[in-house]
């Protein structure tokens, strides 16, 4: 299960991906907007809503295009997200939830995931997703 989080302006944007039965894995229409000043319940609820949709594996078009995906953060098409927010990945893998964060690359054309840097949690645990969003975002540039 995967989500890539995007940082803009006063949100984060969760956009969930699913993996196709090509095996490439693609952004889907199941985005949710989070406010930075709503509450941990919330930021969990909405966390774990994303990560549970993304275990559906989506025929190739049901794949979100990129008309779409501009659309749903929010921003026009053609903008480099990477020159507009900071971004980082979740996955869940058993029990475990870990946080990778991304950092652009010199020209600000892509991200880089930083797999060294990732943060592991144990998802039994009571977490503290907003903050865990802080720090992790602290990682990306």
């Amino acid at each position: 299960m995967r989500s890539v989080i995007y940082e803009l302006d006063n949100y984060y944007k969760i956009v969930t991906y699913s993996q196709l039965k090509s095996g490439v894995w693609s952004a889907t229409n199941f985005v949710e907007t989070i406010y930075k000043n709503e509450s941990n319940i919330d930021f969990n609820a909405k966390l774990f809503l994303c990560l549970k949709a993304s275990i559906k594996n989506l025929k190739e078009k049901d794949a979100l295009s990129d008309v779409d995906y501009y659309s749903v953060l929010g921003v026009k098409k053609g903008t480099k997200i990477e020159k507009v927010a900071k971004s980082f990945t979740i996955i869940v893998q058993g029990n475990s939830l870990y946080f990778i964060p991304s950092i652009r690359n010199s020209k600000k054309t892509h991200y880089l995931p930083q797999f060294d840097n990732r943060m592991e949690y144990n998802i039994s645990d009571d977490l503290d997703i907003k903050s865990i969003f802080i720090d992790i975002l602290k990682k990306c540039e």
